[in-house]
């Protein structure tokens, strides 16, 4: 297809964008970026960041959050009681959604996978039960925490992996499917 118009829309979904920092951040970004420069319609779905006004060349749909405690400056995203947001994503056709979380953004995507029909892509970036570990101090909470982490991305019709070293996290964590 090269009419515009006829292109669905490509849904990343990620809890972090800029103004926060990080390598899943600027890479959600930069794919925005460069899908919109190709031409193919995109939008980003996030959290909500205090005091910042979005200047990107393709649509950002941002929804509540608050301040993850201890972790500053990531967000804990509350979509579900953010209506203006979710009437605004309804209304988006997408032909694909990518999740490069399994937290708010991602469980979104998931949602709108399953109601409108369409792919849904997973991108495993991180070493979860590392970060897990110190943020709640206790082994077994974060071994509970990555098996929940683990069946979202078991929900994916494809997982995709940065590098292959990689695959060796989310293995041993107890991922079964392809990536």
């Amino acid at each position: 297809m090269t009419n515009r118009d006829e292109l669905r829309t490509i849904g990343l979904f990620n809890d972090s964008f800029p103004p926060i920092m990080d390598g899943v951040s600027l890479t959600t970004q930069r794919y925005a970026y460069w899908l919109q420069k190709k031409n193919q319609p995109v939008c980003v779905i996030t959290t909500k960041s205090p005091n910042f006004t979005d200047n990107e060349p393709f649509p950002i749909y941002r929804y509540s959050s608050i301040s993850v405690f201890g972790r500053k400056p990531y967000m804990f995203g509350l979509p579900n009681i953010d209506l203006s947001f979710k009437t605004r994503i309804d209304k988006v056709s997408f032909g694909l959604v990518h999740a490069h979380c399994p937290f708010s953004s991602g469980n979104i995507a998931l949602r709108i996978s399953k109601g409108q029909k369409v792919p849904f892509v997973a991108t495993f970036h991180s070493k979860y039960r590392d970060d897990f570990e110190r943020s709640v101090h206790n082994k077994q909470i974060a071994k509970l925490m990555v098996k929940e982490i683990i069946r979202f991305y078991e929900k994916a019709d494809e997982v995709w992996i940065s590098q292959p070293s990689v695959e060796e996290t989310i293995r041993e964590y107890g991922f079964k499917g392809k990536n």
